[in-house]
């Protein structure tokens, strides 16, 4: 062996050496782990129960409550077939009805007009009528006069 050969040989041995000691011992630079803690044992709270002696009989349970009930919906008075004004209401607030009952009562002196409005009209489809037909119009035009006093009648 030549003596760069035994150079390396030492240089190569000795830096093993150095590597192999800091992978051993680098484990001594790291913090050591903290010990792992028990936990605290708390004592177990005393559980107090209460008995009676079994006897034989009847279970009763009362209460006397109070409480005022509103309603869940409410209505409106309303005619349906027409409009108008109420007359009078014959029932007051929380008063029971029974079916069929009258509660309120409309205003009918305007229906007292509209039919003798109704009226009129019809007596008016009457003369055109008898005028047509003496004066001896054609068929059709009678025909239509005809039509419109049966329309005034319903």
């Amino acid at each position: 062996m030549t003596g760069t050969q035994r150079r390396r040989l030492f240089l190569t041995a000795g830096l093993a050496l150095c590597l192999s000691s800091l992978l051993l011992g680098g484990c001594s630079f790291l913090p050591t782990e903290d010990e792992i803690l028990q936990p605290p044992l708390m004592k177990p709270q005393t559980i107090e129960y209460r008995t009676e002696r079994v006897v034989r009989g009847d279970l009763i349970q009362e209460l006397n409550l109070s409480g005022t009930f509103i309603a869940t919906s409410r209505k409106s008075l309303s005619f349906e077939a027409q409009g108008g004004r109420l007359k009078s209401i014959r029932v007051s607030a929380g008063q029971e009805v029974a079916a069929g009952e009258l509660i309120a009562e409309l205003d009918s002196q305007s229906l007292a007009s509209q039919v003798r409005f109704q009226e009129i009209e019809v007596e008016k489809s009457r003369l055109t009528l008898s005028q047509l037909k003496s004066t001896g119009s054609d068929s059709f035009s009678i025909r239509r006069a005809e039509l419109d006093l049966e329309q005034q009648r319903c």
